[in-house]
C-alpha cells in the first residue's frame, strides 16, 4: 500500500495512508458475510413463530371441537334429568299402586281434587227429573254426593200444567214417610249442579220459610249405620229397607214397596196420607227371591235415611 506526501502548515510532510482501493471489496464481503447471519436469524423468528404459533394450535381447540364438547356437556345433562324424572314418576306409581291395595278404585268417584264441592249452596238436578237445593258435597266414604239441608219447590199447576199459584218451598223431612233433611245422590245420577249465590232470590225465600234451620253436615258413620232407608230410582219406583253394600254395590235388604190400597185411584191423584197406602214385602212379588235386592248402579238415583218416627219405618216393625 503506497502513501501520499501532504504538505503541512509548518511546512512539515506528512504521510497520511493511501486509500486501498480493495477496502470495498472487503466491505461488500462483510456484508455478505452479515446475509446469512441475518438469514438464519430472520430462519430463527420464524421457526419461533411457527413453534408458538403450532402451541397455540395445540393449546386452543378449534371451533368445532369446542362446539362437540358442549354437546357432550349438555347431553349428559339431559341424560341425568331424564333419569331422576324417570326415577320420580316410577315413585309415584308405586305410591299409587301401593294406595290402590288399600282403597279399590271407585270408577263412579271424582278424583281426589277433581271437584269444586266444599258444602257451598247449590240446586241439584237428578237423573229422575227432580231439583233439590242445598248443601253439596263429596264424601269419599260413601262413595256418592252429600246433599244436606235440602229442599224441594212446589209449584201448583193445573190439569194442562198451568201454574195456578206462587211457589214455595219445602224441607227435605216434611214427607208423609219422615226422612232426615239430607240425601245421598249417587254420582252417575246428579246430571247437573249450580251454586247458588248469597243474591240468589230461591236461597233468600229457602231461609225465610217456616222450618228453616242450617243444619250441620251429617256423619257419613250414621248414614252407614241407618236402620232404614227409602231408595228413589230412575223410573220414580221406590224401595223401603235396610241399605247394605259390597264394595260399590249398594243393595237393600228386606226390601219393601208401597203401593196404593185403592187400585182403582188415579196414578194422578195425590197421597194426602199413609192410609192410602199399604207396604208389601219385595219378595212376596217376586217370589222365590233372596232377602237382598241389589240394585244396578246405573238406575240408583238418591236415597234418604228414615227418622225413627217415621210412620214407614213403624209400618215395617209391624210385620
Amino acid at each position: 500500500m503506497g502513501t501520499v506526501p501532504i504538505l503541512s502548515r509548518e511546512g512539515e510532510i506528512d504521510i497520511m495512508p493511501e486509500h486501498d482501493e480493495e477496502q470495498p471489496q472487503v466491505k461488500a464481503t462483510d456484508k455478505k458475510a452479515e446475509t446469512p447471519a441475518k438469514v438464519k436469524a430472520t430462519d430463527k423468528k420464524a421457526e419461533t413463530s411457527a413453534k408458538v404459533e403450532a402451541g397455540e394450535k395445540a393449546s386452543d381447540p378449534s371451533p368445532r371441537k369446542g362446539a362437540s364438547r358442549v354437546a357432550l356437556v349438555f347431553s349428559l345433562i339431559a341424560l341425568v334429568i331424564a333419569v331422576a324424572a324417570g326415577a320420580a314418576s316410577a315413585f309415584v306409581i308405586y305410591q299409587q299402586v301401593k294406595a290402590s291395595k288399600a282403597a279399590p278404585l271407585d270408577i263412579n268417584a271424582p278424583a281426589k281434587d277433581a271437584t269444586l264441592l266444599h258444602g257451598q249452596w247449590v240446586q241439584a238436578n237428578l237423573a229422575s227429573g227432580n231439583h233439590y237445593y242445598g248443601r253439596l258435597t263429596y264424601d269419599r266414604s260413601l262413595r256418592a254426593y252429600l246433599l244436606w239441608n235440602a229442599w224441594w219447590a212446589n209449584t201448583p199447576t193445573d190439569s194442562k200444567g198451568a201454574t195456578t199459584g206462587p211457589t214455595t218451598y219445602s224441607k227435605v223431612g216434611s214427607e208423609l214417610y219422615k226422612p232426615l233433611p239430607y240425601m245421598v245422590i249417587n254420582p252417575q245420577n246428579l246430571y247437573t249442579w249450580q251454586e247458588l249465590p248469597a243474591s240468589s232470590s230461591v236461597l233468600q225465600e229457602i231461609k225465610i220459610t217456616a222450618g228453616y234451620t242450617d243444619v250441620v253436615e251429617p256423619k257419613a258413620a250414621d248414614i252407614k249405620n241407618a236402620k232404614y232407608s227409602a231408595v228413589f230410582l230412575t223410573d220414580q219406583s221406590v224401595l223401603y229397607g235396610t241399605i247394605v253394600r259390597n264394595g260399590t254395590q249398594v243393595g237393600i235388604k228386606n226390601a219393601f214397596v208401597m203401593m196404593r190400597k185403592d187400585a182403582s185411584a188415579k196414578a194422578d191423584q195425590p197421597i194426602t196420607s199413609l192410609n192410602d197406602l199399604q207396604l208389601i214385602p219385595q219378595k212376596d212379588i217376586a217370589r222365590g227371591v233372596g232377602d237382598t235386592l241389589w240394585i244396578n248402579s246405573s238406575v240408583l238415583v238418591n236415597y234418604v235415611t228414615l227418622s225413627d218416627q217415621s210412620p214407614v219405618v213403624q209400618a215395617i216393625q209391624q210385620q
